[in-house]
């Protein structure tokens, strides 16, 4: 009697949580957590008497029930006698032979990235959409310097920022080609940020009380600005996470009785750049009401915010990371441009103000004090933060239209 499958919820469950072996959904097909977060699916087979694994892609990039037929076609292959591992291992071996720039970034990503890192999603779309259009098609010994220029001069023109990360890619790719034997020189190699976005200061850029003040009234007088983007700014500022730590929240890390966010260290959690220690938020009275308000929108979701298109390409559970981005940048604000980053600059800044000591401060934001500090000083503040925090929170509703 075969296995039933495991069903959705299973799924989402597994994704959020650290296995230490893949899981077995039905059919031979399995579901993998793996070290940098990521979850993939995986179909297993027997044939002649060895067994086999085939790699079917990644979750939720590819829907439960499209592994699902992945893994019934691969099963009716098996059943024909074909080893479908095999054969697809002999695909990758012959687009390496080809020797292109698309193969190479696919091979680079795939082995350094891709499974590696907490957030790989940013490099891919620099390949994708910047760097493989130009030059994707290129066999690596017709690549130049010209391609490389052309490709940064593209990109410059719209996206300073972009570019240089571009550049960082292009040099990292071409250095990966040459340690193993594909090219004999970086075309990039000479290339600098003069050649690119240039160099770029730290931002500086702060809130200031009349910006708030502004930026409250255009958010809740807008017909188009979600309530939900609404109440992650207010989150945000008065928190002071890092915009995912909020965004790819869920609700299994908030105990709101008790006023506590419980903000995991896992591998996997976006941004999460303090991975060394899990992180108890105190939380102040109206983040408490507002998140209770944010239950009602989440309609049953694991997530705080969850995804609100329902689309067969669907990258994310929770909201995209360029939703918010693009709520502002839509929101035709009389507020001076600012990033989501600068709410979490604007907290530090008016935390200082306040009169809350630099060390609490800092703790509040989640930046890991001096090494001498963490070795000696484990106490976490909690009490100090949460005092801070509700101080800040009541200055802030204070500015906000009634």
């Amino acid at each position: 009697m075969t296995k039933k499958y495991a069903s959705s919820a299973q799924i989402r469950a597994w994704h959020g949580q650290d296995l230490t072996s893949a899981q077995h959904c039905g059919g031979g097909l399995y579901f993998r957590r793996n070290a940098g977060g990521s979850s993939s699916w995986l179909y297993r087979y027997t044939l002649n008497g060895r067994s086999r694994t085939l790699n079917l892609g990644r979750f939720p990039e590819k829907p439960y029930a499209q592994a699902r037929k992945d893994a019934l076609r691969a099963a009716a292959d098996v059943g024909d006698g074909i080893d479908v591992a095999a054969i697809r291992r002999a695909e990758k071996e012959a687009a390496l032979q080809e020797r292109t720039v698309k193969a190479l970034a696919d091979d680079w990503y795939e082995r350094n990235y891709a499974h590696r890192i907490d957030n790989p999603e940013p490099i891919r779309r620099r390949l994708d959409r910047h760097i493989l259009p130009v030059m994707g098609k290129r066999y690596l010994d017709e690549v130049s310097p010209s391609d490389i220029d052309r490709c940064l001069r593209k990109v410059t023109k719209k996206y300073p920022a972009t570019a240089n990360n571009c550049l960082r890619d292009l040099k990292k790719m071409f250095r990966y080609a040459i340690k193993r034997e594909w090219m004999s020189n970086n075309p990039a190699e000479h290339f600098d940020l003069s050649d690119a976005g240039g160099h770029q200061s730290p931002r500086e850029r702060t809130l200031s009380e009349e910006e708030l003040k502004t930026l409250f009234h255009e958010m809740r007088k807008s017909e188009t600005f979600a309530r939900q983007n609404e109440l992650s700014v207010d989150l945000l500022l008065v928190l002071c996470p890092r915009k995912m730590e909020l965004l790819a929240s869920r609700w299994a890390e908030f105990d709101l009785d008790a006023g506590v966010w419980n903000m995991p260290n896992k591998e996997g959690r976006a941004n999460a750049k303090n991975k060394k220690r899990a992180m108890r938020v105190p939380l102040p009275n109206q983040a408490i009401e507002w998140l209770r308000e944010l239950e009602v929108f989440a309609a049953g979701s694991e997530y705080v915010f969850p995804a609100r298109r329902i689309t067969r390409q669907r990258r994310y559970q929770h909201v995209s990371p360029d939703t918010l981005n693009f709520a502002l940048k839509d929101l035709g604000s009389k507020v001076p441009h600012f990033t989501v980053h600068d709410l979490r600059r604007t907290a530090r800044t008016n935390l200082a103000r306040l009169g809350v000591p630099p060390h609490v401060a800092e703790a509040a934001i989640n930046h890991k004090p001096p090494k001498i500090q963490q070795v000696y000083d484990h106490y976490d503040y909690f009490d100090e933060r949460a005092e801070a925090l509700q101080r800040w929170a009541d200055y802030l509703v204070g500015l906000m239209p009634t």
